[in-house]
């Protein structure tokens, strides 16, 4: 019997074990729910007291909102605005939205400080004293300019503050230096501001995670309560973009790319001021302003820096700067030293162990080839005599340079350059090597002074007297026409700029570049070639000497043949002007008899014509402030005579065919008298002479109004009489013929 009645007895006792376990649970569900609303009914009853007492006896929040805003005002002389002020238990007193000016109004938008929210917390009310504890910055903007007394006020409200510590959540932080942005957070970070005794130490990182790793800026610093001001950051990775006003002022560097780490550390005490870092940088790319016009991209190098301002009696102060540069390919150091009297002595070293390492990375010369060895070292004094603002020691070497511009198609070899410059400010240099596989030699020596200028946009000037002797066995002048057509597309695009612009006139005289360079430049150059050509094909045109002197704004130039003793051969160009007015002027001359040119002369009709000698005589005068000015007033006249002509016709679609009035080519004689005003061309007495024709006449031409060129012809043409009319238009040309 038992045996049937043990199991239902088992299972009977298992159900009421399971029942009572349930009543308890439902009545300690019930407990704890009736427990938890007691005690939060009890925190809200208790905040609502804190908050009443506190409100009743200690804080008026209206008065506190009051005294902030005439502190800010009457202390710091900003302008401030405040959002709501409220209080409550957990949070302390609470500012929503403020902000802080950096003028004594916001009229000019520029904000010294905001932030979202800002947190002060109160000690207990338990307490004898009630004290702030801790202040909370929640989402805040800090922008301190150098140049402005504003940034040494926080430092130093900071410090007199009863604010045992401050902490700033989701900072973002800006220094500047004037109009220049040195630094800025690459992301917001957080900053602790702790103060004990009379010292401020604060430290800050940009990670939620404080591990290296992860950390892109981060730092201590301390501000002690006679003044010593210390900071100290550190970088990691860290985008150079957002510390790109410390690289303007470190490297001279602009619009920089790429990745840093290293440290820079600032103190200050009592007017002395000490700066020091070791940067590395990665895949930089940007200008870099010791070497003007030159961009660099995707290289790495090194800059280490210190700098030192001590301040000495009379309140002036004397200056230390040294900065090395450095990477694989090159080195650069410059050592600076400021007296009190505010003159400079600056001591330079570089060197470029081979060129051809850092050339694909300048981005003017990525496409050309340039290799060699580069030296600089330099000695520089600022004498403080106006006339005579700078002395010099100093030498530049290169060696074994092989320059290929792909653009210009042009090549050069530099064997040795020696540059020498002594205190005395004289220049004395020697440079061989060759120009398109041709052997030259180069002596220079001038003496060099700057004076300073005051009250004027350019600091210095210089004073110029140079001698410079250039002698070459052969030039090709082919070889130099992309140089030439490069020249003339720059003046055409300034042309072209001025004209859709209308700039208005800006006087030579009055540029920085004329009063820097020109205004006081005297430079005689003699420039001697053995064998002059035209082409590769052409002849010899002979041995030409060039002469070229530069007096404070005046030119004169002179290019003739050395052989004019041989008769026929004769060549005189010469070149006047000046440009220290505010019209500048040139008149230009052009004297060539009988000259062996065997080369092309001009085209027309579809044709090609050369001639085997040539005479021209031109006379051309033009005056104005600028490319297209001295193109408009240009005039010139003159005469030619182009014989034992040759023509070849390469086109005849759009074209006549000129054999048909001139016959066959060869021993035809071209002359006539030739005048012109700007972009319009005229010839008198025109004259076209062979065995089978002549013709007589004239030619005008009005490119100036979109026109082409008019021949109006009379002759014979076999013994018959004949008169022609050739009009050449946009390369289509044409005759009416009677």
């Amino acid at each position: 019997m038992l045996k049937f009645l043990f199991p239902i007895l088992l299972h009977l006792i298992q159900k009421l074990k399971q029942g009572i376990f349930n009543i308890i649970r439902s009545r300690w569900m019930v407990s704890f729910f009736l427990f938890f609303v007691l005690v939060t009914s009890s925190v809200y009853t208790a905040n609502n007291f804190y908050v009443y007492e506190m409100k009743k006896k200690y804080i008026n929040l209206y008065r506190i909102k009051n005294s902030i805003t005439k502190y800010v005002k009457m202390n710091m002389n900003r302008a401030i605005i405040l959002g709501i002020v409220d209080f409550s238990m957990l949070d302390g007193i609470t500012f929503d939205d403020i902000k802080i000016s950096n003028e004594e109004d916001f009229s000019n938008n520029k904000l010294l400080f905001t932030s979202q929210r800002v947190d002060v917390k109160l000690s207990s009310i338990l307490e004898k004293n009630i004290y702030l504890s801790k202040v909370t910055v929640h989402n805040s903007n800090i922008e301190l300019d150098l140049n402005e007394i504003s940034s040494e006020q926080i430092i130093q409200y900071f410090r007199e503050s009863k604010f045992p510590q401050i902490e700033f959540k989701n900072l973002n932080f800006t220094i500047k230096n004037g109009n220049r942005e040195l630094i800025r957070t690459q992301k917001p970070i957080r900053m602790i501001v702790k103060k004990i005794d009379e010292e401020l130490f604060f430290e800050f990182d940009d990670s939620y995670i404080n591990i290296p790793f992860f950390r892109g800026m981060f730092g201590t610093g301390s501000y002690d309560a006679e003044g010593r001001f210390h900071l100290d950051i550190r970088f990691n990775d860290y985008s150079l973009k957002y510390m790109n006003g410390i690289l303007t002022e470190l490297i001279d560097s602009k619009n920089s790319e790429g990745k840093g780490e290293g440290f820079i550390k600032f103190s200050t005490f009592k007017g002395e001021m000490n700066l020091e870092g070791d940067l590395n940088l990665f895949n930089y790319s940007g200008d870099i302003g010791i070497i003007p016009n030159l961009e660099l991209k995707s290289i790495s190098m090194n800059t280490k820096f210190s700098y030192f301002k001590e301040s000495v009696e009379d309140n002036k102060t004397e200056i230390y700067f040294k900065r090395k540069i450095s990477n694989p390919a090159f080195y650069y150091s410059d050592n600076i030293f400021v007296n009190r009297e505010n003159l400079k002595k600056i001591q330079i070293d570089a060197n470029i162990e081979d060129f051809s390492k850092i050339t694909p990375r300048i981005s003017s010369l990525a496409d050309n080839t340039i290799t060699g060895k580069i030296k600089v070292n330099f000695l520089i004094n600022e004498t403080g005599k106006a006339n005579d603002w700078f002395t010099g020691d100093g030498i530049v070497s290169i060696s074994n340079m092989n320059i290929n511009l792909k653009d210009l198609k042009f090549s050069m070899f530099i064997d040795k350059l020696d540059l020498i410059y002594n205190q005395k400010s004289e220049i004395n240099s020697n440079v061989t090597g060759t120009i398109f596989s041709t052997p030259f030699q180069l002596v220079y020596k001038s003496v060099l002074n700057h004076a300073k200028l005051k009250n004027q946009k350019v600091d210095y000037q210089f004073y110029h007297t140079g001698v410079l002797d250039f002698n070459i066995d052969r030039v090709n002048l082919f070889d130099f026409k992309q140089i030439y057509e490069s020249i003339s597309n720059f003046v055409k695009e300034e042309i072209r700029e001025r004209q859709e612009k209308m700039l208005p006139d800006t006087y030579v005289i009055g540029s920085p570049y004329y009063k820097m360079y020109f205004e006081k430049l005297i430079l005689d150059t003699n420039l001697n070639i053995n064998d002059l050509y035209k082409n590769n094909t052409s002849s010899k045109i002979g041995k030409v000497k060039l002469n070229l002197k530069l007096y404070k704004g005046a030119i004169n130039l002179d290019i003739y043949d050395e052989l004019n003793d041989k008769k026929g051969n004769d060549i005189n160009i010469s070149l006047r002007g000046s440009f220290d007015k505010k019209m500048p002027y040139y008149e230009f001359k052009v004297a060539i008899n009988e000259l062996q040119w065997n080369d092309h002369i001009m085209e027309f009709c579809g044709a090609n014509f050369r001639a085997d000698t040539i005479s021209i005589n031109l006379n051309s005068v033009a005056s104005g402030n600028n490319f297209s000015d001295l193109i408009v007033t240009r005039s010139y006249n003159g005469d030619f005579v182009f014989k034992n002509i040759f023509f070849e016709q390469y086109d005849t679609i759009d074209n006549i065919n000129l054999q048909e009035y001139l016959g066959s080519t060869g021993n035809i004689e071209i002359k006539g008298l030739l005048q012109g005003y700007s972009q319009d061309v005229y010839v008198r007495n025109l004259e076209i002479a062979s065995p089978a024709i002549i013709f007589r006449g004239n030619t005008n031409s009005n490119y100036s109004r979109g026109g082409g060129v008019n021949f109006n012809l009379y002759g014979s043409q076999n013994g018959k009489p004949i008169v022609l009319n050739f009009v050449e238009k946009k390369n289509k040309c044409g005759t009416n013929k009677k």
